[in-house]
Parts: structure tokens; C-alpha cells; sequence
């Protein structure tokens, strides 16, 4: 870029002089501007799976080229990204009085484990058990799952509750991340059959013969729990 100026004054002598005196002062230099540009990312920190848009401009820049992202050469533009980790950009503008680099960064929130557990276990048919599960990830995930079993009920806060199987059997608990579906883990719970207790009928009666079978739902100290005196 060129930029010129003048400068140009006219003064006079006495009126009894013809004489004019004219002073004249021109000057012209090169300005160099150099190149500038920008970049940023909308949202800076998303979860695993969500989109964020990258945006860059320039000025007295030719082109733009990215690392991590296509520009196409535009000197200015935006692109929709879904990063699955944390992930730098860089942007290069380059124009005929130089270059000019800019960055940044989208943080990706991740889910790397999901560990279930439930207190008691194993349990008896018919019993209840709590669940909860550890969530383990990388900068600011969330810690929600939710629930299933392959057989008796689990509500949505990881209380179950066993069925009644008469020989017993292993449930599988699974618990998914809410953030990420594809992180999961499983709990194997052990349910047992129920505890058989026998009653003998006094004074026995002559001629008939009488079984009786009560199931234990809650066992205590005593033996089993809910049975009645």
C-alpha cells in the first residue's frame, strides 16, 4: 500500500514586491499491513457424540488453511465438527505481507467405564437388593445411567427387587450411561431359592398326613423374618 501527501503554501512580501514565494513539499512511502486472523469454537466444551461449530476469518489474508478441519482456502467460513476427544485447531492465513496462526480448542466430555454394584448380594428369592454404579470419564461428564435386569424389577434409582425362583439363578444387572449408551457395565446378581422351613403339627392327626411349606422372604437373627408365631 502506498499513501502520499502533500503539502503546499503560498506566502507573499510586501505589496511593494511582484515576488511570490511558493513553498511546495510532496512525500510518498510503502505501509506494510499485515496479515491477521482468527478462530474460535461454539461450544468450547461439548459431550461425547455433541456437534460444535469452528469458525475462522482473516484479514488482508489470500487463504486460510486448517489443521484438523477443511477450509477449502476460504479466507473466512465455519464448519460443524463432533470431536470424540478433547481436540486442538489450528488455522494458517497467509497474504502477501506474511502469515498469521490462530488456535483453539473444543474440550470433549467422556465416559470411560461404567462400574455397577448392589448391597446385599447374593440374595434370596424375593428379597431386595440397592445398586449403584460408579461412572468414571475425562473433564465435566455426567454420572447418570440407567437400569435393566434379565429377570425380577429395578426401578430407575437401582432399587431391586429378586423373583421368586424355585432353584435359584444369576441376574444380570446392567447399568448404561445416559451421556454415552455405548459405555456400559453389568453386576451379576446371585438369587437364591427360597429357605423351606417345615412346621410339625402337634397333636398329629391320626389318618392324615399334613406338609407344611412356608417360604422365607426376609430372613433376621431369629431365622426367618414375616413367618408369624
Amino acid at each position: 500500500m502506498r499513501i502520499c501527501w502533500s503539502w503546499l503554501a503560498d506566502s507573499f512580501v510586501p505589496l511593494t514586491s511582484l515576488a511570490t514565494l511558493a513553498i511546495s513539499f510532496a512525500s510518498c512511502g510503502n505501509v506494510t499491513t499485515r496479515s491477521t486472523s482468527s478462530l474460535s469454537a461454539d461450544p468450547m466444551m461439548v459431550h461425547q457424540g455433541e456437534t460444535a461449530i469452528l469458525r475462522w476469518s482473516s484479514t488482508n489474508a489470500a487463504s486460510c488453511n486448517g489443521t484438523g478441519f477443511l477450509t477449502n482456502g476460504e479466507a473466512y467460513g465455519q464448519v460443524s465438527l463432533a470431536p470424540t476427544t478433547t481436540t486442538a485447531y489450528t488455522v494458517v492465513c497467509s497474504g502477501p505481507n506474511g502469515m498469521s496462526v490462530s488456535s483453539a480448542t473444543i474440550t470433549v466430555n467422556t465416559i470411560t467405564a461404567v462400574t455397577p454394584s448392589c448391597r446385599p448380594a447374593p440374595i434370596l428369592s424375593g428379597q431386595t437388593s440397592s445398586c449403584a454404579a460408579a461412572v468414571s470419564g475425562a473433564n465435566d461428564f455426567s454420572s447418570a445411567v440407567t437400569w435393566k435386569v434379565s429377570d425380577g424389577a429395578i426401578t430407575t434409582t437401582g432399587d431391586y427387587s429378586a423373583p421368586i425362583v424355585p432353584q435359584g439363578e444369576q441376574v444380570i444387572v446392567t447399568a448404561t450411561a445416559v451421556q454415552d449408551p455405548t459405555k456400559s457395565g453389568t453386576f451379576i446378581m446371585t438369587v437364591g431359592p427360597p429357605l423351606l422351613v417345615g412346621l410339625t403339627v402337634e397333636p398329629p392327626i391320626e389318618n392324615v398326613s399334613v406338609t407344611l411349606l412356608l417360604i422365607c422372604v426376609r430372613r433376621s437373627r431369629r431365622g426367618c423374618g414375616d413367618v408369624g408365631n
